[in-house]
């Protein structure tokens, strides 16, 4: 019988016979996995009787993980050839597979004296073809139908480890790999092996995907064409079926996150582009969905996860104001693995640490009524200048991340320009509400450095 066998765990009879593998036996077997026949309680085996039979682990994922360590105590009997003992005809042997159907031998395992005197051991190894990967552990015994040994085989305290990848925060790193329909891929950069990103989720086959990291750093950048900012760090896709749907997860450090007070908010967002700074108010060429999907205390780091089609550019952002619609059919950007695109000098003219040109922003209303205004310097270190001609402002508030009012300004008549002293208040993102005389409040956004 199978009684014992580990949830998750199954046998692969390749050959029907009467040689099995069972569980927790007596004597040599208490405990442990191991080949019988006719059901005995004991390691032995038919010699007169074909067998190929797998024991296999349930499926193991070390998607976001490297240096995979398999362990296990192991005991063999069999047979070789009495002269040329390389030569098996009776043995167990160690295998892994990354579809759970197509194994490869890891180790085999044989007794002495031909295989007459059951050898024992533990086999501890390094395996870098299951970095990053799904897979599945198998022990297979085979024996032929001729003469052989008492003692069959037995495997005992199994152990799989691995070491969690760190996150990749290097420009230029970057990870090449095909995505099928319903795989959950990893993408672990070249260079060192850091976690860039995840695909799962997938409506079709997405062929090749080349993920990358496209900007780093721990500030911000601001864009030229939407109220809103994100982080530094900035990714590249590159889809080869740009039909197709899928869940992209985004990983960031804690510190490529300090610029934001809090980051529940924020928002994955990818540009049909290879320029993150290309998003405008209009939904025609970006994606925004999705929402914060883990935070790894120990591993210092944060995932965000959206769906998106096609390839372009991405990261993670405030919500923001921008006319609804029908986004248009994803173009195909230019490659954002390559460092020519622009995509570095652009992001550098619109670093948080040294922008400070004209934000002009259409911006529409609590009472749908629209009107442009322009914010500078953002970010601000002393002060920060609003104006517009199209509204009359009577009061502006300003709201930091948590709700709270560090400052709130009234004009009595209304105005069209105005110059606020923020010097007082820490770094972070702010809300600005602009009341105008009409009743009509709007939503504006700025960064104290």
């Amino acid at each position: 019988s199978n009684d014992g066998m580990p949830n998750g765990w199954s046998i692969q009879n390749v050959l029907d016979g009467t040689n099995k593998w069972t569980f927790n036996g007596t004597g040599e077997a208490a405990g442990k996995a191991f080949i019988t026949t006719l059901g005995a309680d004991i390691p032995t085996y038919d010699q007169t009787v074909d067998a190929n039979t797998i024991l296999r682990s349930p499926m193991l994922n070390a998607g976001a993980a490297s240096d995979v360590t398999v362990s296990f105590d192991w005991k063999a009997g069999g047979e070789t050839d009495a002269v040329e003992t390389h030569i098996l005809f009776d043995y167990g042997e160690f295998m892994y597979s990354l579809d759970g159907v197509n194994w490869m031998t890891v180790e085999q395992f044989v007794g002495d004296a031909a295989g007459v005197s059951p050898a024992s051991g533990n086999f501890n190894g390094l395996i870098p073809q299951l970095d990053g990967k799904n897979f599945f552990l198998g022990w297979r015994w085979y024996n032929d139908a001729l003469v052989g040994t008492a003692f069959s085989m037995t495997v005992d305290n199994v152990t799989v480890t691995a070491t969690p990848a760190g996150i990749e925060t290097e420009k230029g790193s970057s990870s090449t790999t095909q995505v099928h329909l319903g795989q959950t891929i990893y993408f672990m950069s070249n260079s060192d092996n850091g976690l860039i990103a995840k695909i799962e989720n997938v409506s079709e086959d997405l062929g090749c995907v080349t993920m990358s990291v496209i900007d780093e750093g721990t500030s911000f950048r601001i864009f030229d064409n939407v109220n809103t900012a994100r982080p530094s760090k900035a990714f590249g896709i590159s889809v080869e079926n740009a039909n197709a749907t899928y869940d992209l997860t985004l990983y960031f450090t804690e510190d490529e996150l300090n610029a934001f007070d809090e980051t529940v908010s924020l928002i994955p967002m990818k540009v049909n582009s290879s320029n993150m700074n290309d998003a405008d108010t209009d939904l025609h060429n970006f994606q925004l969905n999705g929402q914060l999907t883990n935070v790894d205390v120990n591993g210092q780091f944060r995932a965000f996860t959206g769906t998106f089609k096609g390839s372009g550019a991405a990261s993670i952002v405030q919500e923001f104001d921008y006319t609804p619609g029908d986004p248009v059919d994803p173009t195909d950007p230019t490659d954002p693995t390559d460092p020519g695109n622009g995509e570095d000098d652009d992001d550098e003219k619109h670093d948080g640490k040294h922008d400070h040109k004209d934000h002009k922003h259409k911006v529409k209303g609590d009472k749908g009524g629209f009107a442009e205004f322009t914010v500078f310097p953002n970010p601000a270190v002393t002060t920060i200048n609003i104006s517009t001609a199209d509204a009359n402002m009577v009061a502006v508030t300003v709201f930091d991340l948590m709700g709270g009012v560090p400052m709130s300004q009234q004009f009595g008549l209304g105005i069209n320009s105005v110059e606020l002293d923020v010097a007082q208040l820490n770094p972070g993102l702010y809300i600005m509400h602009v009341l105008a005389d009409n009743g009509e409040t709007f939503v504006l956004k700025f960064f104290k450095q």
